[in-house]
């Protein structure tokens, strides 16, 4: 199911996209229905816009940002925005200088996917038609390419602006190159007008221009009883970051205590009356475990008592032992067995009668 979605989101042809969402209909009703409800057209590649020339679907360039950021959001505001402010200095700085000692005409990142396209038309057939139209053949599926129009069925070409497989099949058909059917947006020339901007560096804080009225003071802050969370919240359908523990994600847990779910220690509800009960049902088999022991010690002395100093009709009884006062918490259990153990010293050296 968590690969029909990412299919789903992915596929730039609309054709595509509603087979798979057939199959998803077909294997979970309920799952379809909640996937039309959201808004395909606000996330699914097959509905994007061409005149966008960009392929992204997802939120990432905000966790990026967001882990970039990750020491200085813990300072004060103006602290924070001026470790910002440097970040975003020197990263506009490398990136020119980066491009001014390239001499590729197409960014570096869209190099390597021009690429690696040009490596998958091995299994691309191409058969040419008028005005620079052409079908190509894929294995078992064809597709229409309009190089006039920087067009291809698979829609690839039509949204991100670079060359998918089958347009480079033609390209090279046709013997021209491929550098030339990229976008202009990502050439040499739009790359270095997106980074001529620089920021302007400023002074240091003391020499910034004192204003009028009261000082802005930050907001009250409630400090909470653990450590403040620093990490982002990860998706359901994330990986876990550390390989060393087993995560309990999905996992049902309940107090042991009143067998609720969302409870703990520290917030259950019914906290003293399930200790007290604890408590008290430790201390009965406790006091069981002692009369058993106490037993034992009895019946073992009685008998080394009996074949040594007593004729056979004298029983030692436990009832000499009153554990009635133990239970009522009257005689402390280590008194009590203190006293058995005293008293069966006795019989063995033959004094108690």
């Amino acid at each position: 199911m968590r690969y029909i979605i990412s299919f789903l989101s992915y596929a730039p042809a609309e054709s595509e996209f509603k087979r798979v969402l057939n199959e998803l209909q077909a294997i979970s009703p309920p799952a379809f229905q909640d996937f039309i409800a959201i808004g395909v057209q606000n996330f699914c590649e097959a509905f994007i816009s061409p005149q966008c020339k960009c392929e992204v679907v997802t939120s990432n360039i905000c966790k990026t940002f967001n882990g970039c950021i990750l020491r200085a959001r813990s300072k004060l505001l103006i602290d924070m925005l001026e470790d910002i402010r440097h970040m975003l200095m020197e990263r506009m700085q490398s990136k020119k200088e980066m491009m001014l000692k390239s001499n590729d005409d197409i960014c570096p990142s869209i190099r390597k996917k021009l690429e690696k396209n040009k490596t998958e038309t091995r299994f691309c057939h191409v058969t040419p038609a008028a005005n620079m139209k052409f079908e190509v053949q894929e294995l078992d599926r064809s597709y229409v390419v309009n190089l006039l129009n920087h067009a291809c069925s698979c829609r690839y070409w039509d949204i991100c602006g670079i060359p998918c497989k089958h347009a480079i099949s033609c390209i090279i058909w046709l013997k021209e190159d491929p550098d030339q059917y990229v976008d202009n947006y990502y050439k040499r020339e739009a790359y270095m007008k997106t980074y001529e901007f620089l920021l302007e560096p400023l002074t240091g804080k003391d020499t910034w221009p004192e204003v009028e009225g009261p000082p802005v003071l930050p907001p009250h802050v409630k400090k909470m009883s653990s450590r403040p969370k620093k990490k982002r919240r990860r998706e359901m359908n994330e990986e876990q970051s550390s390989t060393s523990r087993l995560s309990r994600r999905g996992t049902i847990i309940t107090w042991k205590l009143c067998h609720q779910v969302g409870h703990n220690r520290r917030i259950c509800h019914t906290k003293a009356q399930a200790s007290s009960s604890r408590t008290d049902t430790d201390t009965q088999v406790e006091l069981d475990l002692v009369e058993k022991e106490v037993e034992e010690v009895v019946e073992e002395q009685e008998s080394l008592a009996i074949q040594q100093h007593f004729p056979e009709n004298e029983q030692l009884r436990l009832k000499d032992l009153d554990f009635s006062l133990v239970k009522k918490r009257e005689v402390p259990i280590l008194e009590c067995l203190d006293q058995v153990y005293r008293y069966a010293h006795l019989m063995v050296n033959g004094v108690a009668r």
